[in-house]
C-alpha cells in the first residue's frame, strides 16, 4: 500500500545548543528528506509535506552531534 501525505516527526535530543540539528531520511535513501533544528530544550520536529510511503518503509534520524537511529519505523494515518 502507498499512502501520500504530511510526515511529522517530534523528537527530543539529549544533546542541544547552538548549530545541532537532526536529519531525517528514507531508510533506503541516501538524499535525506530535509533538517529540523533542536531546540535550546532538546526539542525538534521535523515536518514536510507531500512525501509518498510504502507500507513497511522506515527512516534514518542522524544528529549532527553523531547520535543515529535507524529503521525507524513509520506509522501512517488518515485525520
Amino acid at each position: 500500500m502507498q499512502s501520500t501525505g504530511t510526515l511529522t516527526v517530534p523528537g527530543t535530543s539529549d544533546v542541544f545548543g547552538p548549530g545541532v540539528t537532526i536529519t531525517i531520511s528514507k531508510s533506503n535513501q541516501t538524499t535525506p528528506l530535509g533538517t529540523a533544528v533542536v531546540g535550546p530544550d532538546g526539542k525538534w520536529v521535523f515536518s514536510k509535506r507531500g512525501l509518498t510511503f510504502v507500507t513497511g518503509e522506515t527512516l534514518t534520524i542522524v544528529s549532527s552531534s553523531g547520535g543515529k537511529l535507524n529503521n525507524v519505523p513509520v506509522l501512517i494515518s488518515t485525520r
